[in-house]
């Protein structure tokens, strides 16, 4: 089969699309506001990946072994969720879905920056990667039946954007950490999780009606 574009594809200005894109989400609230909220866990998660070598080295004292336990935690939660969404025919109440599980990642973050065991740490590990994958693509779903056709390359486009702002994100935990401590940084961070989907919740918006 002949590998060459339709006729009727044109070259487009890659910078305004993403014009059209910024303009799109200004006229859609709702779309805008999941991909802001897609963002929350995904920046949130790389900074704990950041902090996690400092935590199994001089929290825990575990070393490098510790640390990649750690990882696979992570991992394993992510998997372990993805396959549980998977099996589902159909999620109902998404939204509520979305929110609870941002909570529940605040609370693992919060868990997980007073935790005196590596066992507890490695179960705590387990539920950040399980909720921040239970958000990611409970939000990508939400998305993709939001947008239209049309701006949908465009408005993927910029949420994904919003992963390179992940080195900026361990960049500010880890000066946090600096100079108040890992528990204080790591504390702090699982706030900012738990209290925005919880603003969102007790508000009336109409991300948890979804």
């Amino acid at each position: 089969p002949s590998m060459l574009p339709p006729a009727n594809t044109q070259k487009r200005n890659p910078f305004q699309d993403l014009r059209q894109g910024f303009s799109y989400l200004r006229e859609q609230p709702l779309v805008l506001g999941q991909v802001l909220f897609w963002g929350l866990p995904s920046l949130a998660h790389a900074a704990f990946n950041g902090l996690l070598p400092a935590f199994s080295k001089d929290v825990l004292k575990v070393g490098p072994v510790g640390y990649g336990i750690l990882q696979g935690a992570t991992g394993f939660g992510s998997i372990t969720s993805l396959l549980t969404l998977a099996t589902k025919a159909q999620v109902r109440r998404r939204g509520l879905i979305m929110l609870a599980s941002g909570m529940g990642m605040g609370v693992a973050f919060l868990g997980f920056a007073y935790s005196p065991w590596f066992l507890s740490s490695a179960i705590l590990a387990i539920a950040i990667g399980a909720m921040n994958t239970s958000v990611t693509t409970v939000n990508n779903t939400i998305i993709q039946e939001l947008i239209s056709d049309q701006m949908r390359g465009r408005v993927m486009s910029l949420r994904e954007v919003m992963t390179g702002l992940g080195p900026a994100m361990s960049l500010m935990v880890g000066s946090a950490a600096e100079i108040a401590g890992l528990t204080v940084a790591t504390a702090g961070l699982g706030a900012v999780v738990v209290a925005i989907p919880l603003a969102l919740w007790l508000l009336p918006t109409r991300m948890k009606k979804i």
